[in-house]
C-alpha cells in the first residue's frame, strides 16, 4: 500500500523530468550500498530543487558504485566547506540562460532568463542590500529604507502600481518605470537621476517632460514606444546625457538645442525624424540611428562627414525626383561616407541607397575601413548585382546585401574578401544553380544566409567540395517545385564544420516534406550531424499533423 506520494515542483522541460525518472527504473530499487550516501546527498542539497535535477543529471550519467557516488558528495562539501549554506548552493547552480525573441521586424533579439528560484534569491539580495527597491511585484513587501537610490516600479495583476509615502527619493539614481499601467511620477522628486527609463510606458505624455532641463546630472534617457511627440528645448540643459532613444515614439522632429548635448554618444530615432542644423558640433556621437533625407539636405550631409568619432551611422537616403542634382547629391553622399572612413566608422546600414551604390563610377563610395556593412532595400530594384567596388572592403567582417540578381562572378567578389565572417545575401530575380566552390575563397567566413526570393524553384546555391571550409552556420530560403524528383543535392556534405542548418521552405506540400526529409537526410550522414530547423511557409496541398500549414 503506497503511504506517501512526491510532489517535484519547478521543472522547467520534460528533459529534467526523464533526469529524476532517473537515476533508477520505476521497477528498481535504489541499490543498499547506495542508500546511504543518496540520503547523503539529499541532505546537502537542501531541499532546493534546482540542486536535487542538477544533481541528479550528473549522478544519471555516473557509474552506479558507492566509491564514485561518494566522490560527488565530497565534492559538494568541499565546494560549501567556506560557507555551507543553501545560499552558497544557490551561487554554484545559477542557471542564467539565454534565450532568443523575435521583435516586430522579425530579427533576433537576445536576452536571458534565470530560475525562478534564482531571481527570487537576487531580489531578496537586492532588497537586503538596498541595490534596487521594487514597487509593484506581486507579494513583494516595501520596507522604510531610509535612502533609495535605484527605483524600479512594475505593475502587478491587480492594476496601478503607486510609489507609497515614506520613501525618500531624493537621492534616487535610477528611474525605470514598466508597463502601461504604472503611475508616472513627478521628475520634481527626483533632482540626481542618471537613468531614465520609460520605454514602453504608452501613457507617458508630454507634460511629465516639462521640468527635464533641471536633471542635470542625467545620462541616459530612454523614451522608447512612448506617446511622447515633442521633446522640451530645456533637453539642451541636460549637457551630461550620453544617450537618447526616441525609437518607435511619436516624435517627428528633434529641437535646435539637441546639438547642445557636447557629450551625447547614442542618438537613436526613427527615420521620419528630422534632424536640426549644427550636428556637426555634437563631435561625441558615436551611434547614430537613422538619419533620413526627405530632401536633399546637403548641409546636413556634409555635418555628418564631420563627425570623429562616429562608429555606427544608419542612413536612409531615400528616392528623389529633381534629377538634376541627383549627381552632385551622390557625390556629396560618397564624400561624407568616404571622409568618416578616415575617422572611426565601423558599421554602416544604408536603406535605398539608390544611384550612390550603383556599379559605375571609379571610386568605392564607402569606407574602405568598413567592418560592417548593410545595404536594404524592400523594394530590392535599386541594386542590380554586386557591386565591383565592393571587392576593396578587405577589412568587412560582416555583410548584409540585397540586390536583384545573384551571378557566378559576384561569388568571385565577394569570395575574395579577406575577413569576412557572415554574410546575408539576398537575390530577388531569376537566378540558375550557382556553384560555391574552394577556389571562391571564403576562408573565414562562419555563417552564411542566402534569400533565393522569388527565382527558379530549389535554394539554387550548390557547395562543392572544399568550398567555405569554416562555414559553422547555413541558413537558406527558398521556393520548391510541386513535383520534386529527383531531389537536388546542395552538397551539405562538403562544409566540414557545419553545426547549424536552417532553412525556409516554401511550395507544394508534399514537395516541401520531400524537401525536409532530404536535409534532414543530409546531415544525418554528415560527420557533424548539424541540428537542422526547418520552416514552412506559404505551404499548400494536404495538411499535415507534424508541420504547421499556412494557406495561400
Amino acid at each position: 500500500m503506497c503511504r506517501y506520494f512526491i510532489v517535484i515542483d519547478d521543472i522547467w522541460d520534460v528533459k529534467r523530468w526523464d533526469v529524476i525518472k532517473r537515476l533508477f527504473d520505476s521497477r528498481e530499487d535504489c541499490p543498499p550500498d547506495l542508500e546511504e550516501v543518496s540520503v547523503q546527498i539529499l541532505e546537502k542539497c537542501g531541499g532546493l530543487s534546482l540542486a536535487i535535477i542538477a544533481i541528479s543529471g550528473l549522478l544519471a550519467n555516473t557509474e552506479r558504485t558507492e566509491h564514485l557516488w561518494n566522490q560527488v558528495k565530497d565534492s559538494i562539501g568541499r565546494a560549501l566547506e567556506r560557507n555551507p549554506t543553501i545560499e552558497a548552493m544557490m551561487k554554484i547552480l545559477s542557471l542564467i540562460q539565454p534565450v532568443e525573441k523575435l521583435e516586430d521586424n522579425n530579427k533576433r533579439k537576445e536576452a536571458c532568463r534565470v530560475h525562478d528560484t534564482v531571481l527570487d534569491f537576487i531580489i531578496s539580495k537586492s532588497i537586503e542590500e538596498n541595490f534596487v527597491t521594487l514597487v509593484g511585484v506581486p507579494n513583494l513587501t516595501i520596507g522604510t529604507q531610509g535612502k533609495v537610490r535605484r527605483l524600479s516600479v512594475q505593475v502587478s495583476k491587480q492594476g496601478n502600481s503607486v510609489i507609497p509615502t515614506g520613501l525618500v527619493l531624493s537621492h534616487v539614481r535610477s528611474l525605470s518605470v514598466f508597463r502601461d499601467s504604472a503611475e508616472i511620477p513627478s521628475l520634481d522628486e527626483f533632482r540626481h537621476l542618471r537613468i531614465l527609463n520609460f520605454e514602453g510606458c504608452t501613457q507617458l505624455q508630454d507634460h511629465h517632460l516639462v521640468n527635464i532641463g533641471r536633471l542635470f546630472q542625467l545620462r541616459y534617457l530612454n523614451l522608447r514606444m512612448t506617446s511622447i511627440s515633442e521633446l522640451p528645448e530645456q533637453i539642451g540643459h541636460v549637457r551630461c546625457l550620453e544617450l537618447l532613444d526616441l525609437r518607435d515614439s511619436l516624435v517627428r522632429e528633434l529641437p535646435a538645442a539637441i546639438v547642445n548635448l557636447l557629450k551625447l554618444s547614442h542618438l537613436l530615432v526613427d527615420s521620419e525624424v528630422k534632424l536640426p542644423d549644427g550636428i556637426a558640433n555634437m563631435q561625441a556621437l558615436e551611434v547614430l540611428k537613422y538619419v533620413s533625407f526627405p530632401e536633399y539636405r546637403f548641409d546636413l550631409m556634409q555635418d555628418l562627414g564631420q563627425l570623429k568619432n562616429l562608429r555606427k551611422l544608419d542612413l536612409e537616403l531615400g528616392t528623389y525626383h529633381f534629377y538634376r542634382v541627383e549627381d552632385e547629391w551622390h557625390k556629396v553622399v560618397a564624400s561624407s561616407l568616404r571622409n568618416l572612413g578616415t575617422q572611426n566608422l565601423r558599421s554602416l546600414t544604408i536603406w535605398d541607397g539608390r544611384g550612390v551604390l550603383q556599379q559605375e563610377g571609379p571610386l568605392c563610395p564607402v569606407p574602405l575601413t568598413l567592418q560592417k556593412l548593410k545595404i536594404e532595400d524592400f523594394s530590392c530594384v535599386h541594386l542590380r548585382q554586386v557591386p565591383k567596388w565592393m571587392g576593396s572592403l578587405v577589412n568587412l567582417q560582416h555583410l548584409y546585401l540585397t540586390v536583384q540578381e545573384v551571378r557566378q562572378e559576384d561569388f568571385c567578389i565577394l569570395g575574395a574578401l579577406p575577413a569576412l565572417l557572415s554574410l546575408k545575401l539576398t537575390a530577388a530575380s531569376e537566378v540558375n544553380s550557382l556553384k560555391v566552390s574552394g577556389e571562391l575563397g571564403f576562408r573565414c567566413l562562419r555563417h552564411f544566409c542566402y534569400y533565393n526570393l522569388w527565382g527558379e524553384p530549389g535554394p539554387g546555391l550548390v557547395f562543392a567540395a572544399g568550398s567555405m571550409p569554416k562555414l559553422e552556420g547555413l541558413e537558406l530560403s527558398f521556393c520548391v517545385a510541386e513535383e520534386l524528383s529527383p531531389f537536388f543535392d546542395i552538397g551539405i556534405e562538403n562544409l566540414p564544420c557545419l553545426i547549424r542548418v536552417k532553412c525556409e521552405v516554401r511550395g507544394h506540400y508534399s514537395s516541401v516534406e520531400a524537401t525536409k526529409a532530404a536535409i534532414e537526410r543530409a546531415a544525418s550522414t554528415h560527420p557533424n550531424h548539424p541540428s537542422v530547423d526547418i520552416d514552412t511557409v506559404g505551404v499548400f496541398g494536404q495538411k499535415s499533423a507534424k508541420t504547421e500549414l499556412v494557406e495561400y
